[in-house]
Formats: structure tokens, sequence, C-alpha cells
């Protein structure tokens, strides 16, 4: 065996790539698609034309009719008013479901230029680069995101991910564990397993995004045991020496498991921010 784990040779790939999270992230440009004809409303009020195309546009992205929400959006964008930023985040969500990466991100960045404050942008947009596998500018989005706003866990989920990703467990399980402390979701479980809880107590509310921070913790730290119990398998393997059998074999129930490495790549466990809801 002679690698430590698939995690380790990503790092080594991202490590050639230079962080940049700021507008100037400029995608290579692509010829302009047809200018779409929006007929509909044409004589009335400019927010009643927005109103109706952007209604169009979620509810066919919402359905998955992505080439008829691409239209819709542009109505918006392109002819009516462009600088409308709901327009731009909804043709950029739609471009990804189209896994069209590089006109996504310009829709993205055209957001930007009009609020560069844009939390969900940044967000969405480091969504755009994971899936291109550029975790450096991914990261650099997320923490943008976790800067503008620190309770937004969206981003700090996507964020720990990212990190994870390139090897970086420590610095992923410490977002995680400072956005449950600021979260309060500690405080819920705290309650559910005081033992004078009555059994017919009301349920307590809770946001969903807060729990998922400690299914990530597992997760990440999953993956760190792995890489630290395979580290110890590798020395064995190189010195030709015989490890520990009670080790090597939790080792290789680790490895045997649908792996975090193979449950990142298909991109479920990074969050788009629905601008739209």
């Amino acid at each position: 065996m002679k690698r430590l784990s698939v995690l380790f040779i990503i790092v080594t790939v991202l490590l050639l790539v230079v962080p940049a999270f700021a507008q100037d992230a400029t995608p290579t440009p692509l010829p302009p698609e047809p200018i779409p004809d929006c007929p509909t409303f044409e004589a009335e009020p400019t927010d009643i034309r927005v109103g109706y195309y952007m209604g169009q546009g979620s509810a066919y992205l919402a359905t998955s009719q992505l080439i008829e929400a691409k239209i819709a959006f542009a109505c918006v964008v392109e002819v009516i008013e462009p600088s409308y930023i709901a327009g731009w985040m909804g043709r950029a969500e739609t471009y990804f479901h189209l896994r069209e990466f590089v006109r996504a991100q310009y829709d993205y960045n055209t957001a930007l230029d009009y609020d560069p404050n844009l939390k969900e942008a940044f967000n969405n947009r480091g969504v755009v680069f994971a899936a291109q596998y550029d975790f450096a500018r991914a990261e650099a989005d997320f923490q943008r995101a976790v800067e503008l706003d620190g309770t937004y866990l969206v981003a700090v989920s996507n964020l720990a991910m990212i990190r994870a990703a390139q090897g970086d467990y420590s610095g992923a399980l410490s977002v995680l564990e400072d956005a449950v402390v600021a979260s309060g979701i500690n405080g819920v479980i705290a309650e559910y397993a005081d033992p004078e809880r009555p059994d017919n107590a009301t349920p307590i509310p809770f946001d969903p995004l807060a729990a998922r921070l400690y299914a990530l913790l597992g997760i990440i730290s999953e993956a760190q045991a792995r890489d630290q119990f395979n580290a110890y398998l590798y020395l064995y393997n190189e010195s030709q020496q015989f490890p520990d059998q009670r080790i090597a074999d939790v080792a290789g129930a680790l490895d045997s498991r649908f792996t975090f490495d193979l449950r990142l790549d298909d991109g479920s466990w990074l969050i788009l921010d629905d601008f739209l809801s």
C-alpha cells in the first residue's frame, strides 16, 4: 500500500492552486446565448413584467424544467431589468443544474458586482467551484460567506466539508465545533438527555441545519480516523513488519465502508442555497 488515502492525493494536487474569492474569479468568456423574446406584459410597468418572469422562472426551476427556467430568468436580466439580482441568482442556479458551470460562475459574479456582500452568491459560487474540483476557490468563497454572517450554517457546513476534502480535518472540525456552540443545538440535546424530562413532553424545535453539524462532525472524524489508521499500516508496510492484527482489522473496517471522499465526490454534501425561496 503506497498511499495513505485518496484525500492525501487530493491535497497534494490542491496545493498547486492559488485561492481566490473576490469578483475577479472571472471565467473564460463563452459565446453569448440568444436574447429571448419576452412579449408577455410588454406594455406593463417593469415591476409587473419582472414579477411575472421571475415567478415563471422559479416555477420552472422547481419542477426541473431547466431550459424554460433559463429563458424566463434571461427575460429578466437580459431584456427587462439587468440590475435585478434575483434574476442573475436564479439563472445561475439553473445553469448549475444544467452543469454549465462557467455560465453559472459568470452569473454569480454579476450578482456580486451589484451586491459585493451577497453571502448566498459567495456560497453558491463556492459550490460551482467545488463541482469543478477547484476546492481552493470553493473554500475561499465559503469562508467569505461565513465572514459576512457567522450564523449562515449553509456556508459553515460547506466550509467544513471542503476543508476536510483537502485533508484539513482540524480546520473542518474547528469550524463545526464553533458553530455548534453558537447555534445552541447542544442545549437542545441536553434537554432531551435530561433524565427528568417527561416522556410526553412537547418536542423541542430546532434548526435542521444546526443538527446537521453533528452529522458532519461524525463524518469528518471518521475520515480523519481512517487516515490515521492508514498511516499506522503504511509504516508497517514500508518496514515489512506485521502490525497489530486488531488495529489492522479496525482500519480495514473503516476502508470497507462507503467512504467520505466518495460521498463528497457526488456533491450531495454541499448545499446550494435557494436564494429564490
